[in-house]
């Protein structure tokens, strides 16, 4: 279903105010799109309802079993009618169909049935107070492609609210692309905290991000092994910070180093397309082959790297438990091809 004029038009006006840096009013336009198209945990919204008939997956509908179990047994969903909503979804798991029709979940599927649209650090800092930023700055400049990593990142209480946050958000909506599912600024990622931790990672690493805007943000959560996301670029954007936040005891391949991302040391062209390029990654091959260097999973590990560096997910093991899912946090900062006068008048989204 189309968007209507108004809330489009909002999307474009929450993109230019965040670029200005003012994030109060992007995250007021964001919060008004998602209950236009999502509506609240009693009101169905008008883009996704039982109406909507879509085949849901069955990594989907685990995801959405083990969240919701999750919320019912701390309390945070009210047993009824939740309760009942679970056996539901339960029953059509134990189906094995490979997909499951939409209408068959009922109207509570694809609800925001718990967020907290609240959540902020309250003034202080959500990073640990002894990082040299200037040395994390000149890590990333003297290697020739853009890369730096910081261990430990966030202060502990940050990384605990984000992680719950992650744990409690019934905010999951992209899951047609693989065995993942994804949370999108302008989808039901857009609490105060997400918008703080970018406004500080700009101020912290001025050399780098200074002259970026907050392009985006995102979330994804992975079934518990597989080979998550394929190798691409994030072609719309100048600069990627990558934050893991999944604990290392779910880890079940950290001794191998398993579970991270592998980098490859080579830049994707400007006009970078996936589908148009699947079929031609040679034509991007140096001459004697690229290099590549993987970066082990380890929780509270932020990667900051060149959006146009080649990427993708390493084989991973986690935990099945649903606290084990393997997590990540990525922030984009910056358009890609746009000239820096012309950056703050940029945006990525319009209707999706």
């Amino acid at each position: 279903m189309a968007e209507s004029a108004a809330v489009v038009t909002n999307l474009k006006d929450a993109a230019l105010a965040l670029n200005q840096g003012d994030w109060p009013t992007a995250m007021a336009y964001y919060h008004q799109r998602y209950q236009h198209q999502r509506g609240s945990q009693w009101q169905p919204g008008l883009t996704y309802s039982p109406y909507t008939p879509v085949e849901v997956p069955r990594h989907k509908l685990g995801f959405d079993l083990a969240q919701l179990d999750y919320l019912l047994a701390n309390k945070l969903l009210p047993l009824e009618p939740f309760g009942e909503v679970l056996n539901q979804w339960r029953a059509l798991a134990e189906t094995r169909s490979p997909h499951i029709a939409s209408e068959a979940l009922g109207p509570y599927w694809e609800r925001p049935l718990y967020s907290d649209f609240t959540l902020s650090l309250n003034g202080r800092s959500p990073f640990r107070s002894d990082i040299d930023w200037e040395q994390v700055a000149a890590d990333f400049q003297r290697r020739s492609l853009g890369f730096a990593m910081i261990d430990q990142v966030l202060a502990p209480e940050t990384l605990l609210h984000i992680q719950q946050h992650l744990w409690r958000s019934t905010c999951w909506h992209d899951w047609r692309r693989g065995n993942y599912v994804g949370s999108y600024m302008v989808d039901g990622l857009h609490a105060p905290i997400f918008f703080e931790v970018a406004a500080a990672l700009k101020q912290h690493l001025a050399p780098l991000l200074g002259s970026y805007p907050h392009a985006s943000h995102w979330a994804y959560k992975y079934a518990p092994e597989g080979g998550g996301v394929g190798l691409h670029a994030d072609e719309y954007g100048c600069i990627n910070v990558n934050l893991w936040l999944t604990p290392d005891v779910a880890n079940l391949e950290a001794a191998s180093g398993g579970g991270g991302l592998h980098i490859h040391e080579v830049l994707a062209p400007l006009d970078w397309n996936p589908v148009a390029y699947q079929d031609r990654l040679h034509e991007l091959v140096p001459a004697g082959g690229w290099k590549q260097y993987t970066i082990p999973y380890r929780c509270n590990r932020m990667l900051i790297f060149n959006s146009r560096l080649l990427h993708q997910t390493a084989p991973y093991r986690f935990d099945p438990r649903y606290l084990g899912y393997r997590t990540n946090l990525t922030f984009l900062f910056g358009y890609q091809g746009v000239p820096l006068e012309r950056q703050a008048l940029t945006y990525l989204y319009t209707d999706t």
